[in-house]
């Protein structure tokens, strides 16, 4: 073992020496290079990075690893992807134990995957396999990507974690002098560029260096792999180290509370305050007018929380959102793709609007309604928590989320997803940090939180009407419905699709989801046609369970599947909270029809619950109807990592609920 931790000092400690000075690709690898090998107590498994080196530069960013691969899953380590129009110069080579070498150097070495596809639009970057790889070699690799102020490509902020997904001998960031950096930009640039890093814990060694003035380089040495925890986000995990680069706005302040009002003054405000819009805007005000003062139940003055959700239901009627258009409008759009000279109005013209303009809109139609309201920017649940010390204006996202507050009362508001009821606001911008601004108090800013709710919000009901017949056959017709989260998938997966794409997606989806022993005969949707409606579909199918069996095993609820899984792997000791799609409550009820004499066996019902949540399966029989249900209830998406253990046990009820069926026979035996 000490010999081992030489060898890796040994590596830490010739590169610390030459921090001022990069890699040099391409020299003879050292034979101590070759005695690493897998060791659990350092956490190495698999790969190990013998070093990791970053360089930020005004115009690009240069990556160099050499790279010890100890297994088939190691070869992972190896792995980049790199954004496919900023990629520049990469070059590499693998070095087999035998002494081969194979180079490559071409960008035809990557392969072309796709990130991303609406029905809009598509994006593609690549992915580095490198040719000859074997599950013991050494790999060196380095490439460059081009970007502006020390970021890659056209990103305006990055938080690079320190931790790699397998153990570093040693990582460095070699960083320039932003400041040097901005006066070369002159006035081509005007942000500027800064960057920060957390502490660090034992037993990563942490070093900073300056050379040249204030340029400067931060080392981390021996540096254990980052867990894969399940249900998880690392940007939460307070234990891990990170350095943040990121570009921002010059002349703010450096203390907190000015940047933020400083950036709300001039960033915010002028695209919310008061501007005005055209005649079809304001035909829209005066019906929205006058539909809300024939109902004294939604007067603005009286109830807030009542007007602001109709009124953003008439908007949602009025315009389409552009990522959530129908068929007819996604053609007209493809042809226009963005408005020669944007205006607001021309949203009414076109009959949809963009995200932004949506939230833009809506905020105008509560300040004319006289509803206070007040803006809150952040970010969602797979990203980085808005942390207001950082002064980071590109962390969070400037399209605000509103909320009406009416006494104890309040509701938050996300103008930009009309596939959700209003005033219901999506899981993944729950309970997360925000700025807060009032534009009702001469836009002052505070530091809170999203709202945060509970299962009743996402709820899906599916019932089935089945019969056994006499003769064998089983048939079914099934209707499924949703509120919430369960509804908006729905919408979402159908709303933009002609009457004959939908057709076809939800006979091919449903055949699918009942399995290759039934035939679905029939599929169709009710209410997917209005945006703000329930959408509810319907399916009929049957099987043939003929033969001469005096008991049959069956599954009560085809088709229909519990949006949870169960990981194969928990690594020990979480630190960092459980992010769920949802909370949510789903409940399945078969009612199935025996002929006269079938029985049910067995008294298969039962019920478990913890603080994560309930599971519950019963099932009942009178005459000759047996009613099944199962009822799933997550009370909440947002856990404690000490909640973890719950939490499993909680899905294994899942698992359980999952492969229940019940069995009948002839005459109970």
């Amino acid at each position: 073992m000490n010999r081992f931790i030489c060898i890796l000092w040994c590596f830490a400690f010739v590169s610390f020496t030459t921090l001022a000075k990069p890699p040099s690709y391409g020299e003879a690898i050292p034979e101590r290079a070759w005695e690493v090998v897998d060791n659990p107590e350092l956490g190495i498994r698999d790969a190990a990075y013998l070093d990791y080196y970053v360089k930020f530069t005004d115009i690009n960013v240069t990556h160099y690893r050499l790279i010890r691969i100890l297994s088939e899953h190691g070869k992972a380590a190896a792995e980049f992807v790199a954004p496919k129009e900023y990629l520049r110069n990469v070059r590499g080579r693998v070095i087999d134990r035998n002494g081969s070498i194979t180079e490559f150097d071409r960008k035809e070495d990557f392969v072309d995957i796709m990130t991303y596809r609406t029905r809009s639009e598509k994006v593609k970057t690549k992915i580095l396999i490198p040719p000859g790889l074997t599950d013991d070699c050494i790999v060196e690799i380095e490439w460059t990507i081009s970007g502006k102020g020390g970021l890659e490509g056209d990103n305006y902020v990055n938080r690079h974690l320190i931790p790699e997904p397998f153990y570093c001998v040693k990582k460095v960031l070699d960083l320039p002098n932003f400041q040097r950096m901005q006066l070369q930009a002159g006035q081509d640039d005007w942000l500027v560029t800064r960057s920060l890093w957390s502490n660090v814990n034992p037993p990563i060694k942490f070093t900073k260096t300056k050379y040249r003035g204030s340029e400067k380089t931060l080392v981390y040495e021996n540096v254990p792999p980052r867990k894969a925890y399940p249900y998880s986000n690392n940007y939460f995990d307070t234990q891990i180290p990170y350095f943040l680069i990121f570009r921002t706005i010059p002349n703010m302040g450096k203390d907190t509370d000015t940047f933020w009002k400083s950036f709300v003054r001039d960033y915010i405000k002028p695209d919310y305050n008061a501007f005005s819009m055209g005649g079809e805007y304001r035909k829209f005000l005066k019906d929205l007018k006058g539909r809300l003062g024939a109902d004294p139940k939604l007067d603005p003055a009286q109830n807030p929380l009542g007007a602001a959700r109709f009124a953003l239901d008439a908007l949602h009627r009025r315009l389409s959102v552009t990522y959530l258009l129908k068929a007819d409008q996604l053609a007209a759009f493809r042809m226009q793709k963005e408005r020669k000279a944007p205006k607001l109005e021309d949203c009414f013209r076109d009959g949809w609007a963009n995200p932004s303009e949506m939230t833009r809109i809506y905020v105008k139609t509560l300040r004319d309604l006289g509803i206070q309201h007040q803006l809150l920017l952040t970010t969602n649940h797979n990203d980085p928590p808005f942390r207001a010390g950082e002064n980071n204006p590109f962390a969070i996202s400037w399209r605000p989320l509103v909320l009406v507050v009416n006494g104890e009362q309040q509701a938050m508001f996300c103008p930009w997803t009309p596939q959700f009821a209003s005033g219901h606001l999506p899981s993944y911008y729950q309970g997360l940090p925000a700025l807060v601004i009032d534009p009702d108090n001469k836009w002052a800013i505070s530091y809170g939180a999203t709202l945060h709710y509970g299962a009743a919000i996402n709820q899906c009901q599916t019932n089935y009407q089945a019969t056994l017949g006499k003769d064998g056959t089983f048939s079914v017709a099934m209707e499924q419905s949703g509120s919430g989260a369960f509804n908006a998938e729905m919408t979402e997966s159908i709303y933009s699709l002609t009457d004959q794409e939908r057709d076809a997606m939800l006979a091919e989806r449903w055949q699918r989801r009942f399995g290759d022993d039934y035939l679905v005969e029939k599929v169709t949707t009710q209410g997917d046609r209005d945006i703000k409606d329930i959408c509810v579909v319907s399916v009929e199918a049957s099987m043939d369970l003929s033969g001469d069996s005096q008991w049959l095993s069956v599954n009560p609820f085809p088709g229909s599947m519990i949006d949870m899984y169960s990981p194969p792997m928990w690594p020990s000791d979480r630190t960092q909270p459980i992010f769920l799609n949802r909370p949510f409550y789903q409940v399945d009820t078969m009612r199935l029809q025996v002929p006269q004499g079938w029985k049910l066996k067995g008294e298969p019902s039962w019920q478990k619950a913890n603080s994560v949540g309930t599971v519950k399966f019963v099932a009942l029989q009178e005459g000759q109807t047996i009613t099944i249900q199962r009822a799933i209830t997550l009370n909440n998406h947002m856990l404690e990592a000490k909640a973890e253990p719950s939490l499993r046990v909680f899905l294994a009820w899942i698992e359980e609920v999952e492969a229940q069926q019940i069995a009948v026979s002839q005459g109970g035996a």
